[in-house]
């Protein structure tokens, strides 16, 4: 009978330990900021994509640089809006959980479409050789272009104010 309730207590003093350790780590994640975790993954997530993205993109821009009619950018134009959306199909993996950071994360992802849609308006522009329209909608890009990066600077804005020391791109 000895041997039983010792090993009784051993069971207990080992499962008593093992709840501890859950409860610890269930209740560090809990007190843990999911804005901030959030936001650090977005940085992670993000840092990649623009890299990848400026750098595929420039090759295309000198493409474009030596056109001297819009016809002669579509295939320019339709190489930077393949870059374009597979960004924003990289960008789309990201899946906050903080409230603060989806809201966020949804202008991004707005900026993303308003930036597609204006490809769209180029390249058709380009196509039809229309040069005030390549005109109009290279002024339609730059906008969509400065709404993602308004966007993305409340990222960097939110992380600002939650301590974090991210160098703006």
């Amino acid at each position: 009978m000895f041997k039983i309730n010792g090993g009784m207590e051993k069971m207990k003093r080992f499962l008593l330990g093992l709840v501890a350790v859950v409860m610890a780590v269930t209740l560090s994640g809990c007190f843990g900021d999911p804005v901030k975790s959030d936001l650090e993954d977005y940085r992670k997530t993000n840092n990649l994509i623009v890299s990848q993205m400026e750098k595929s993109l420039e090759a295309e821009m000198k493409k474009m640089n030596a056109v001297s009619e819009p016809k002669d950018a579509v295939a320019p134009l339709e190489a930077m809006k393949a870059i374009i959306l597979d960004a924003q199909k990289k960008q789309e993996t990201f899946q906050p959980k903080s409230d603060e950071v989806k809201a966020l994360n949804v202008k991004i992802q707005s900026g993303f479409k308003e930036l597609d849609g204006a490809m769209d308006k180029f390249i058709a522009a380009a196509k039809n050789n229309d040069v005030d329209g390549f005109n109009a909608a290279a002024d339609g890009l730059s906008t969509a272009a400065d709404n993602l990066d308004k966007a993305e600077r409340e990222f960097f804005k939110l992380a600002k104010q939650k301590g974090l020391k991210w160098v703006e791109q």
